[in-house]
């Protein structure tokens, strides 16, 4: 986001929804501003110190020469069905599957959810590495070797947490399913 004190995600949607473009919402008046739904005096006068910030102003005209998109792209992440903002509730049981299946369902899910970030997270260290190699030399850092001794450390510390967190989810799973086959 760009700072603005008391304007998140949610309210950042709700203003580029309401405005289209960065430029429009710059030049609303206080007025049109406290006119939409969930924006009140403290949003409204938030922008408007905001904006009488000559650093900000740069940073917008900077944004803008760098060709940064300003106008608001509708959302296509969200998709519209009868079930929108419904909860659904699945009953049933699962008469096509056997214990041993459902365990091993269970496990395969789990492991892919609990390990596949610790796979990429190392995948990504192990690119990054040169990088910051790099990083650690300007600030006068050169045992390599401690750096390695100290991520590797690091790495099954949260390999343990991990297969904790694993054990006392997938054990939890295991009882809904028992309790639901009965």
């Amino acid at each position: 986001g760009l700072g603005i004190k008391g304007i998140g995600a949610k309210m950042a949607d709700t203003l580029a929804k309401n405005f289209g473009t960065l430029d429009n919402l710059l030049s609303a008046s206080y007025i049109q501003l406290t006119s939409i739904k969930d924006v009140g005096d403290t949003i409204a006068q938030s922008l408007g110190e905001w904006q009488r910030s000559e650093k900000n102003m740069q940073l917008v005209a900077d944004l803008k020469a760098l060709g940064v998109n300003m106008s608001y792209l509708h959302n296509t992440d969200t998709i519209t069905s009868p079930f929108t903002d419904k909860t659904i509730v699945v009953t049933g049981t699962l008469v096509s599957m056997s214990r041993k299946e459902i365990k091993q369902t269970i496990d395969t899910q789990m492991l892919m959810v609990f390990f596949l970030p610790l796979l990429t997270a190392g995948i990504h260290l192990m690119a990054a590495f040169p990088m910051v190699k790099r990083g650690l030399e300007l600030l006068l850092l050169t045992n390599e070797k401690l750096f390695m001794i100290c991520t590797v450390i690091s790495f099954l510390v949260f390999i343990v947490v991990y297969a904790l967190i694993y054990r006392i989810t997938a054990r939890s799973y295991y009882k809904i399913i028992s309790a639901s086959k009965v």
